[in-house]
């Protein structure tokens, strides 16, 4: 208690300094109050102790502290007259000096206090609890009864009334207990002078406030806009932040009160921003805003309808995101993460005798991906809970994720990834909502409309699994579906004894989710995948639909779909859900008997279109035998879309037949297909690229045509990654060393990162980056020692490609690399050497040769580089088995070097390279894909940047590309390919790698030889950096600090705002624990009603 009573006096001493300002200003004295106290410190003395905002309506109460009015009516205390202490007016003295010391016998300073409080200053006072205000002083609420509600929903209206006699109000400061007499709270003098000063500062702060958007002279600032974080003159105020559309909901405040709240930390949203301790738990509709149970009584929403919060969220916006992959990897520690539970959760393990490790290593890692599609849609996911979007994941529960690799003798044997032998406990199964799928039948003409009739059915049965956002309370949901076969078996097989030809039917029904495709950015065009496609969306789309109905309900007449499109936004993530598009229609159309341009106007505003790759060989094209088969209905539309669509196209050139050809939905050279890719843009109302140079290079090449007609339509999203899983999750040590050095925030707002610039310089903080990467790769070096029986140099470089394996990834380009390191310490054994341990890993399609053979390159030279003793420790080859989403946590945060190396405009975005760029690698690549936007955020200097850019790639390819050129023109270049060429590195079959040569010269689209002899140089760049390791650690630091725009924060608060015309909000849902009387009692209001 004595240390209690030292903290309290202190505090007391603190701010009885407010004196000294306000003498100040009585005196007229014009010395400057910069010079006498920081601007940080006399804002705090402005602030009232309980509410944490600039003082309104101060009164000085005897004990010399300052509380606003208003402030004062809330900590009221009523006690008992038969109780009541003797005292003097208010206006005079209280309980003594130290009386009320023992007033509260709970102590308000505790920490592990639940944040309720006693009040005992009265032998039979009723125990009040008590709540904290923003600036952390715990207050008492009133005991006297709440004033009659004026809203019209309660049926009363009326002015607050008169404080009641025999009321107490204890100071927040010093906490002394200071009686009202029958004056009330007038019995208090207001402090005018504290009044004018702070009118006068927050004038003289709005005054220096200069708009931020102003390109010239700025104007000064009129409002600020709380959301945006911006201020704004009245000009730009009307130009960049119309009244209308999804920035109208945001909050414009005077420039005063703005620059206070940068400075001041942040608010919990889920607080009334008026009532400070009251949790908004009603929206008003038409000021389209929260509002607390206090704004109700005052009658400030009396004539507007309000509805209970969770009702109306109910009612916004949705977001579903359509993928048919996933690439979860595994949730516990995620989710731990996430709910902030780590820690508690780590130390419950311990105490039971066991290592967190250890179980987590346990978990099957979901992979329901082949590789950067579905692991961005995973990081979506994270991104759309964390910033508070109604979102939902729809995709494929396959059976069997992307296989598992095995490398045997050097080549890539697959193995069925059978994740859910033990069971999935994220998953919850929802037997309640399954739903039929039709396939295959016919298509009968009718009065009514066409009628899809004879179909075979498969049900869709739904696991939900929760996908729970940062720090918020909000848990959005991933529904993947399974296939089902119908109960009913074919009785008249049955009935002949063809009981097991019957069985077998129902699993060829329930192959459809039985396996993951495994091929990336190549098109296959089998049944069964298309099949997959119509699966999910047809279930998917169903399941929307149930959900906006149920919206309805209380709705007179039938459901009107007019505003669909303002309830629902639905993203296909690639072409691969592209019939979802033709399904929704024949919903409309068929089902809900919609007129067909209606129902085409409502479904191009639903959907938008992500494309992920400009491959020739990746672009889905079905052919028109196989859909007329599968779904005869689905090509009917499409084929009278596509008529539509050409008319439009010959009325604005009538002459153009070539142009037509090209945008047609039907493409005819070598046989009838659908361009998927070209129904997806159709149909859609945004079109958008994954990086700046993909999204131009499909607006002015793949897709001119089409940016013609419409472009307005395309846009960019620069892909991002969840800092969540790839920075706290995966490299705590530099996660907590970021939060030691510029707070904890930056874990939702990963542009804060740019305050690391201001450490570049620092030793302490460089020779600690240094420590963490170094601690890193020691771990990580044991792992690869453990699993490759390899001897590993922690200090050496660790140079990682990791990626899918496939020609325009140019791994070969890496290999040369390799065969030339070995070359040159095997010609001067005693020269200089910088310390390598080259890390490659990937996965190849089961059906990509090329891709196979490289795999089987690269482990060759591995076994001949490692087992050399003339190289010794100078050099070693790993390639990692299996490369998964939990073993890229391991390797990305030890990795020094990233390697990027595709061809420059063949790669959409990449996400990896991001991944190694905020871990603390540097970058050697193309300027391809993200590996751009890094360069112009970190600067070119910053990273090592090689090769072809995409217009000298254009050069060459109308020149024609000649490897042969290279080869001879390039002594080590010739010497490599001819040692893999001659069998060096395979003695036994020194035929085996002439497909591999022969693609070089011959068939090499992604023109290895012609990027070699620069990507060499850089290298040697890369070794010289390396050797200085204070300077390597400093570009270390820029690239991280410059990683801030690579967040999938920002690329999902992009698609909110610019896409889906949704709002991300950094609301935190009040816990369970929260007490939610005011929500109760409104809502029991609304019952009565």
């Amino acid at each position: 208690m004595d240390a209690e009573k030292d903290d309290r006096w202190q505090y007391t001493q603190q701010h009885s300094d407010l004196s000294n300002i306000t003498t100040y200003l009585e005196l007229g004295d014009t010395i400057s109050l910069r010079s006498e106290f920081k601007m940080d410190e006399m804002e705090e003395e402005l602030k009232c102790p309980v509410c944490g905002s600039f003082f309104r309506e101060p009164i000085l109460l005897p004990c010399s502290h300052n509380i606003c009015l208003a402030c004062a009516r809330n900590i009221l205390v009523q006690t008992p007259d038969a109780e009541s202490p003797q005292s003097s007016r208010a206006s005079g003295s209280g309980l003594s000096d130290y009386d009320y010391l023992d007033l509260d016998k709970m102590s308000l300073y505790s920490e592990a206090d639940s944040g309720y409080g006693s009040y005992g200053g009265f032998v039979s006072a009723p125990t009040t609890p008590c709540q904290k205000s923003p600036n952390g002083v715990r207050v008492f609420p009133p005991a006297v009864p709440q004033p009659p509600a004026q809203h019209h929903l309660l049926g009363h209206q009326g002015s607050l009334p008169p404080i009641p006699r025999n009321s107490c109000i204890t100071c927040p400061q010093c906490h002394r207990s200071l009686n009202l007499d029958e004056r009330g709270l007038r019995g208090f003098a207001k402090n005018r002078v504290l009044e004018g000063v702070v009118d006068r500062y927050q004038q003289s702060k709005a005054a220096a406030l200069k708009c931020q958007l102003c390109e010239k002279s700025p104007k000064e600032a009129t409002v600020m806009c709380e959301q945006c974080d911006v201020f704004y003159c009245d000009p730009c105020r009307l130009r960049c932040h119309p009244p209308r559309g999804p920035l109208a909901k945001h909050r414009l405040v005077p420039p005063a009160h703005g620059r206070v709240s940068r400075r001041t930390s942040p608010r919990k949203i889920s607080t009334c921003t008026e009532h400070e301790l009251e949790n908004l738990s009603m929206y008003c509709v038409q000021c389209k805003m929260p509002v607390c149970y206090q704004c109700l009584e005052e009658g400030k929403h009396g004539t507007h309808e309000v509805k209970a919060l969770g009702a109306m969220w109910k009612l916004h916006k949705r977001v579903y995101y359509l993928s048919l992959e996933f690439y979860m990897g595994r949730t516990l520690q995620n989710t731990m993460i996430n709910l902030g539970l780590q820690n508690a959760c780590d130390e419950a393990i311990y105490q039971l005798g066991l290592d967190m490790e250890d179980l987590e290593e346990m978990e099957e890692d979901a992979g329901l991906g082949n590789g950067g599609l579905g692991r961005l849609a995973a990081c979506f996911l994270d991104s759309m809970a964390t910033l508070g979007l109604a979102a939902y994941g729809y995709g494929i529960r396959y059976e069997y994720g992307i296989f598992n690799q095995k490398i045997k003798n050097g080549w890539q044997v697959e193995e069925a990834d059978d994740w859910l032998r033990h069971g999935n406990p994220w998953e919850k199964a929802r037997p309640e909502y399954m739903l039929p799928v039709h396939f295959y039948g016919r298509v009968e003409e009718s009065k009514e409309g066409a009628k899809w009739v004879d179909t075979q059915v498969v049900l869709a049965m739904p696991y939900d699994t929760p996908i729970p956002g940062y720090m918020n309370n909000t848990v959005n949901t991933m529904r993947l579906w399974s296939a089902r076969a119908p109960n009913d078996f074919n009785l008249m097989d049955f009935n002949v004894g063809d009981y097991i030809q019957a069985v077998l039917d129902r699993n060829l029904a329930e192959n459809i989710s039985r396996v993951l495709y495994p091929n990336d950015n190549f098109f296959e065009g089998k049944e069964l995948r298309l099949k997959q496609e119509y699966f999910v969306v047809a279930a998917t789309l169903q399941d929307i639909i149930r959900r906006f109905k149920n919206s309805k309900k209380g709705f007179s007449g039938p459901v009107s779909f007019d505003s669909f499109p303002e309830k629902v936004a639905i993203q296909l993530n690639d072409t691969h859900p592209a019939m979802a598009i033709p399904e929704l229609m024949r919903v409309f159309v068929d089902i809900e008997k919609l007129d067909w341009d209606t129902a085409w106007a409502i479904t191009k505003r639903t959907f938008a279109y992500t494309n992920h790759t400009v491959l020739p060989e990746a672009l889905e094209r079905w052919p028109i035998g196989l859909l007329e088969t599968l779904l005869p209905r689905h090509l009917q539309i499409i084929y009278r879309i596509n008529q539509g669509h050409l008319d439009e196209i010959s009325a604005l050139f009538p002459e153009d037949m070539d142009r037509m050809r090209r945008m047609s939905l039907i493409e005819e050279d070598g046989g009838k297909r659908v361009n998927m890719a070209h129904l997806c843009i159709v149909g859609s109302h945004a079109v958008n690229g994954v990086a700046e140079i993909h999204s131009n290079i499909i607006k002015t090449d793949v897709f001119r045509d089409f940016s013609e007609l419409e472009p307005e339509k395309f846009q960019n999203k620069t892909n991002g990654i969840t800092p969540r899983r790839w920075l706290l999750l995966c490299n705590p040590g530099l996660a907590e060393l970021i939060a030691e050095a510029i707070g904890e925030e930056y874990v939702k707002d990963l542009s804060q990162l740019q305050k690391l610039n201001e450490l570049v310089d620092d030793d302490t903080f460089i020779r600690d980056v240094s420590k963490v990467k170094q601690d890193n790769k020691e771990k990580f070096s044991q792992y690869l020692e453990k699993e490759y029986m390899v001897e590993i140099n922690p200090s050496s470089m660790f140079d990682v490609h990791v990626k899918r394996i496939h020609e325009y990834k140019r791994q070969l380009l890496n290999c040369l690399h390799i065969v030339t390191m070995y070359n040159r310490i095997r010609k001067n054994p005693k020269a200089h050497f910088v310390p390598r341990t080259v890390i490659i890993g990937g996965k190849a399609a089961p059906g990509y040769h090329m891709a196979k053979m490289i795999i089987k390159l690269i482990t060759a030279v591995g076994e001949v580089v490692n087992k050399d003793p003339v190289v010794g420790s100078k050099l070693k080859v790993i390639y990692l088995e299996n490369y998964r989403v939990s073993l890229a946590e391991k390797v990305i945060p030890a990795t020094d070097l990233s390697e990027q190396i595709s061809t420059a405009g063949t790669e959409a975005s990449g996400t990896g390279n991001m991944k190694f760029m905020l871990n603390g690698a540097l970058t050697i690549g193309t300027m391809d894909g993200a590996n751009v936007e890094m360069a112009e955020e970190a600067g070119e200097e910053n990273m090592f940047i090689f090769g072809m850019r995409v217009e000298d790639v254009a050069e060459m390819d109308a020149q024609g590309y000649d490897a042969m050129t290279y080869y001879q023109k390039i002594p080590e270049l010739k010497q490599a390919i001819d040692q893999i060429n001659s069998g060096f590195f395979c003695p036994k079959q020194p035929e085996l790698f002439k497909d591999v040569t022969n693609m070089l010269f011959n068939h090499d689209r992604f023109k290895v030889f012609a990027d070699y002899e620069d990507y060499i140089k850089c290298q040697e760049k890369v070794n010289e950096l390396y050797q200085n390791l204070r300077e390597w650690t400093k570009m270390v630091i820029k690239n991280i600090a410059a990683s801030g725009k690579f967040s999938s924060d920002r690329t999902i608060t992009d698609y909110a705002t610019e896409v889906w015309g949704v709002e991300p909000t950094d609301l935190k849902i009040p816990p369970p624990n929260e007490p939610r009387e005011a929500l109760d009692e409104t809502a029991r209001a609304l019952r009565e009603k």
